[in-house]
C-alpha cells in the first residue's frame, strides 16, 4: 500500500531531529554550465517603432491598410 504523505513527513522530521541535520547527503555539482541566455544576441534588429511596417505587412497578406 505504501506510506502516506503525512507519515513520510513525520519520518523525515523525526530523522532530521535525531541526526540534527538532513537525513540524506546533498551533492552539488561543481561543473560550470555554459549559459545560453542571449543566444540570439545581435542577430536581430528591433526597431524603435514596431508599427512602422504595418502597411507593408498588410500588403503582404493582401489586406488594405
Amino acid at each position: 500500500m505504501g506510506t502516506s504523505f503525512a507519515e513520510a513527513v513525520r519520518i523525515f522530521a523525526k530523522q532530521s531531529v535525531e541526526e540534527i541535520a538532513m537525513p540524506f547527503t546533498m551533492h552539488l555539482t561543481t561543473k560550470e554550465k555554459k549559459r545560453t541566455l542571449g543566444l540570439a544576441n545581435g542577430k536581430y534588429a528591433i526597431p524603435d517603432d514596431i508599427d512602422e511596417c504595418n502597411f507593408e505587412i498588410a500588403e503582404m497578406f493582401g489586406v488594405e491598410g
